[in-house]
């Protein structure tokens, strides 16, 4: 009697051998979290929006934090995951490689865009062709001098990043440019769609045509071709992709235009976005773009990172910034945004850390 009342108190050694089998340890659900970057982010997305509609319900913000602030905010994404996609390309081929002139190509393409499409009146999409391609050469230029020449990506980058950015001014001292083809172009590529109905708040349709296209097509390339698996064998092992007949060398170069190729993009879509092609387009877009790469997933250390994880990155970040924008007031919501981004950064370093070790047996 006393054994049976034991028994369904305290349960038999079998039974709780079966729930131990299979109720998670939390090294186990960790483990799992820290590998598993898009359910990291996705937690952390729902835990920042139920936290900001705990605050809004509180009174605590300036305005409301509801689907139209988010919507209207997700233009900001375009850029900076652009950017970030195009870091991942770099990062991803390992030996420290990082793009740091990627603002400084962003604002030469802006001003291409502004002299073909702004002064000369040619057509914008033979402008938006010669700014994407301005920007590939640009990229290009950074291969060279990174991967063929041997200098340190850090460095090379830091140097064009420099000049691209002097280059930019120079070709537009007095002013931005923003005349009525600019307007017009931004007007057809940067409208509103009304995908939810005309009750409901419009999304941007950069958002639509550019970033959602450019966000599968990097998703292709990196999981369906053949340069894919060159730019992630290259930044494992380098010695193994020279034996498997891969030459580091060009792999990482293609890596820095893809960089390129990517900020001509986001050039379109800053110029498009206000309607001026300015020579600071690309202004503190970089460290962001770097951080929601990092976040994403993308080991700095090189062969690994996913798409996806990248693109929810980005989300994550620009809803954060949206956010601290109504909980402070003034210059305090961007200053407390760097501060977010810095810890935010320190984490992506602790999870890849984590990730790698993981992985690496070590």
């Amino acid at each position: 009697m006393n054994g049976s009342s034991v028994s369904e108190g305290t349960g038999s050694p079998r039974q709780s051998a079966v729930a131990s089998r299979w109720l998670p340890t939390w090294s186990t659900v960790w483990g799992y979290v820290s590998t598993e970057r898009v359910v990291l982010l996705s937690a952390m997305l729902v835990v920042w929006v139920v936290l900001m509609r705990v605050l809004q319900a509180s009174g605590s913000l300036s305005g409301s934090y509801d689907l139209s602030l988010l919507l209207s905010a997700s233009y900001l994404i375009v850029p900076v995951t652009l950017l970030a996609l195009g870091q991942m390309f770099v990062l991803v081929t390992g030996k420290g490689n990082i793009d740091l002139s990627a603002g400084g190509m962003v604002s030469i393409g802006s001003m291409v865009l502004g002299y073909t499409v702004g002064q000369w009146d040619w057509p914008a999409a033979i402008g938006i062709l010669v700014a994407v391609a301005a920007c590939a050469a640009l990229g290009a230029l950074n291969g060279l001098l990174a991967a063929h020449l041997g200098i340190p990506a850090l460095i090379a980058t830091l140097a064009t990043s420099y000049a691209f950015t002097a280059v930019a001014v120079l070709m537009s001292p007095d002013n931005p440019i923003s005349t009525p083809s600019v307007t017009s172009m931004s007007s057809a590529l940067a409208k509103d769609v009304y995908v939810f109905g005309p009750e409901r708040p419009p999304v941007p349709s950069l958002v639509l045509w550019l970033l959602i296209p450019v966000v599968l097509l990097t998703w292709v390339a990196f999981n369906r071709t053949p340069f894919g698996r060159r730019l992630y064998g290259v930044g494992v092992n380098d010695s193994a992709a020279r034996f498997v007949g891969i030459p580091p060398k060009r792999v990482r170069f293609q890596a820095f235009v893809c960089s390129g190729l990517l900020a001509g993009a986001a050039a379109v879509a800053m110029t498009a976005t206000y309607a001026t092609a300015s020579p600071t387009a690309g202004a503190n877009l970089v460290f962001p773009a770097i951080a929601v790469a990092l976040l994403g997933g993308v080991a700095f250390t090189g062969g690994a990172g996913r798409v996806g994880a990248v693109a929810l990155a980005g989300v994550l970040v620009v809803f954060i910034h949206s956010g601290l924008l109504i909980i402070f007031d003034g210059i305090f919501g961007d200053v407390y945004y760097l501060l977010v981004l810095g810890l935010l950064l320190i984490v992506a370093a602790i999870l890849n850390d984590v990730l790698t070790r993981r992985f690496s047996g070590s």
